[in-house]
C-alpha cells in the first residue's frame, strides 16, 4: 500500500522546462536532470509530442535527481516540460476521471493536491477508485496554497454555475479537507454533499449559496466526521417546505456513526414558505453520534417552519456537550444559550470573519477531545490545540483563539495530522 500523489491547477502558470540528462531502472525511473527547481512531488513530465503523454514525478530526489512512475526516455526527449498533473479548465474533473487509471495499484491512497493557481469553477463528483482497488481518497491542498480561516485565500471552488458543487459518491473511503467552497451567490443546491463513504470533511470553509434549495453540507445516511469547518451565509428561497441547513446530517439509523466536532455556522437563513432553517440539523434515530464544541449563531428568514441554531430532531440519541447558541437550542451538557454572534466572532457580516475575538463567550468552554477522530484538535488556522497545556479546555467552534504567549505549530500539525489520516 502506497499513497500515490497526484498535484491540481488551473491553466498553465506552473509551466516550466527541465532537460533529461538520462533515466534508469524500472518503476519507479530515477530521471536525472539539470535542475528539478519548480518541480514537486505529484506533478508530470509532460511530453506532448505522444503517448504516454505525461509521467508522474513520485520523489524528488535532489537538486538535478527525480523517480518518475514511467520512463520519460522511452519517448527520446531532451527536455520535458513540468505541469501539474491535473491542469486546464476541469482539474478536479480530470483528477476524478483518473481515480481508476494505472497509476495506482489495489489498496494505494490517492491524494489529490490542489494549488492555489486560479480560481476552480467546476462541479465534481467523487465516484472512483472502486475499480482499481483503492483503500482510500483524499482531496486536500498544498502546504503553503490553504487558506488563513478568510475567504479569498487559499485555494478555491469559486461557481458560476448552478447545482451541487462537490459530491462524494464513491465507495471507497473519502477524505476531503482545506477547501474554500463558495457558491458565489448562485449554487442553488448543496456546496458539499455526501452520500457514501466519506471519512471525514475538515478545515473547509462553506459559503454563499443561495437559491431554492440551498444547503451548506449535507451529510446523507452515511458514517462521517465533520471538525473545524467555517459554513456560513447560506440562503433558502424555495417556496413551500424546503429545508435549508449549514450543516445537515441525515445519518438514517443506529448502525451510523457520525462526529461533528468544533464547528462554527452562522447566517443560515430559510425564505422558503414553510421550510426549517438550522444552522446544525441532525436528523437521526439511532446512537453513537457526537455533536461537541460547535458555534451555531444566527438563523433566520421568513418562512413559518422552525428557525434555530440546533435542530431537536432525535437528539436524545446523540451524545451532545459544550456547544454554543445564539438562541435557546444547544442541547446537552455544559452548553451555552443565548450568546450574542457579534460577541464571538471578528465579524459576523460580510465580510465574514469567524474567527473568535478577544473576550468571546465560546474561549475555554469546550471540551479537550484529545486526538479522536483523528485531526480533530487542528483548528481551521491549522494550529494545534495540543501546543501546550494553556489550550485545555478547548475553544468552542472550528477557530482556537491563541494566547499572546501561546506557539502555534500549524506546520508540524499539519504533518502529524497527515500520517494519520486515513482510517
Amino acid at each position: 500500500m502506497a499513497t500515490v500523489t497526484t498535484t491540481i491547477g488551473v491553466g498553465d502558470t506552473h509551466d516550466s522546462d527541465i532537460n533529461i540528462a538520462s533515466s534508469s531502472g524500472s518503476g519507479p525511473y530515477t530521471v536525472t536532470v539539470d535542475s528539478t527547481s519548480g518541480a514537486v512531488v505529484g506533478d508530470a513530465l509532460y511530453d506532448e509530442g505522444g503517448p504516454p503523454s505525461k509521467h508522474l514525478i513520485l520523489s524528488i530526489v535532489d537538486g538535478t535527481t527525480l523517480t518518475t512512475a514511467t520512463n520519460p526516455s522511452a519517448e527520446g526527449m531532451a527536455t520535458a516540460e513540468v505541469k501539474r498533473y491535473y491542469s486546464g479548465s476541469t482539474p478536479l474533473t480530470d483528477w476524478e476521471a483518473g481515480l481508476d487509471a494505472s497509476i495506482y495499484s489495489e489498496f494505494d491512497n490517492a491524494s489529490g493536491v490542489v494549488y492555489n493557481d486560479g480560481l476552480l469553477d467546476e462541479t465534481v463528483t467523487i465516484n472512483g477508485g472502486s475499480g482499481v482497488g483503492l483503500t482510500a481518497i483524499t482531496l486536500t491542498v498544498a502546504e503553503g496554497e490553504r487558506h488563513d480561516g478568510t475567504e479569498g485565500t487559499g485555494a478555491t471552488i469559486k461557481r458560476t454555475g448552478t447545482g451541487d458543487v462537490l459530491v462524494c459518491s464513491s465507495s471507497v473511503t473519502t477524505n476531503i479537507e482545506w477547501l474554500e467552497i463558495d457558491g458565489n451567490g448562485n449554487s442553488d443546491s448543496e456546496l458539499v454533499r455526501c452520500t457514501t463513504a466519506i471519512n471525514r470533511l475538515s478545515q473547509l470553509i462553506i459559503h454563499d449559496s443561495n437559491g431554492t434549495s440551498a444547503n451548506g453540507i449535507e451529510i446523507a445516511n452515511v458514517n462521517a466526521n465533520i471538525l473545524n469547518c467555517f459554513v456560513y451565509d447560506i440562503t433558502c428561497t424555495a417556496t413551500g417546505s424546503a429545508r435549508c441547513a449549514g450543516l445537515d446530517v441525515i445519518a438514517g439509523g443506529s448502525a451510523r456513526t457520525y462526529h461533528i466536532l468544533n464547528n462554527t455556522v452562522h447566517d443560515i437563513t430559510n425564505n422558503s414558505g414553510s421550510g426549517d432553517a438550522f444552522c446544525i440539523g441532525v436528523s437521526d434515530s439511532g446512537g453513537n453520534k457526537d455533536l461537541k464544541n460547535n458555534i451555531a449563531t444566527d438563523p433566520s428568514g421568513t418562512s413559518s417552519g422552525t428557525i434555530q441554531c440546533y435542530s431537536d430532531s432525535s437528539y436524545t440519541s446523540v451524545d451532545s456537550t459544550n456547544n454554543l447558541a445564539s438562541d435557546t437550542s444547544a442541547s446537552g451538557t455544559d452548553s451555552l444559550d443565548s450568546k450574542t454572534s457579534g460577541n464571538q466572532y471578528a465579524s459576523n457580516a460580510a465580510p465574514y470573519d469567524l474567527h473568535l475575538k478577544a473576550g468571546a463567550d465560546a474561549i475555554d468552554a469546550g471540551t479537550d477531545l484529545a486526538a479522536s477522530p483523528s485531526g480533530v484538535e487542528i483548528d481551521i488556522d491549522g494550529f494545534s490545540r495540543h501546543a501546550d497545556s494553556s489550550y485545555d479546555p478547548w475553544d468552542c467552534g472550528a477557530h482556537e483563539l491563541q494566547s499572546a504567549t501561546g506557539l502555534g505549530i500549524p506546520i508540524a500539525a499539519y504533518h502529524h495530522f497527515h500520517h494519520n489520516l486515513n482510517p
